[in-house]
């Protein structure tokens, strides 16, 4: 296929051209592929991570430790009982547009990292199932 696609180029196009293009294709293949392995390695990272939001700060400045307490807090009512070797690191990360529609400001999400998937999913199974 590619040395039929090489073979009408030379017949349509100037040298300069032919090289060109096969240049471009060949270039383009490869960073569609890098990109992929980019895109795969931080889909693969971001299962360690869990999105909490709508908790609200504990202070004006919060530290890494006191949200990580917090999660740990959060979970323990949700009835999942998570050690704090569990977890790798929890902070708060800024919204784009962190007010809502009555004007209110919202609180920062929290990303919670797990050390292993395992407790990240069993606090997504025990989330599905509803609390009384």
């Amino acid at each position: 296929m590619f040395n039929t696609l090489v073979m009408v180029m030379m017949l349509l196009c100037s040298p300069k051209r032919i090289w060109w293009k096969i240049y471009k294709a060949y270039h383009d293949e490869n960073v569609t592929r890098i990109n992929k392995a980019i895109d795969d390695m931080l889909f693969y990272s971001y299962q360690y991570n869990l999105k909490i939001v709508s908790v609200p700060h504990i202070g004006e400045t919060e530290s890494s430790e006191e949200t990580v307490e917090l999660c740990i807090k959060l979970f323990s009512a949700l009835g999942v009982e998570t050690p704090i070797s569990d977890i790798d690191i929890a902070h708060r990360v800024p919204q784009r547009n962190s007010t809502s529609s009555n004007g209110r400001r919202r609180p920062n999400p929290i990303i919670c990292k797990f050390t292993r998937r395992m407790t990240r999913e069993k606090f997504q199974l025990r989330r599905a199932i509803p609390v009384l």
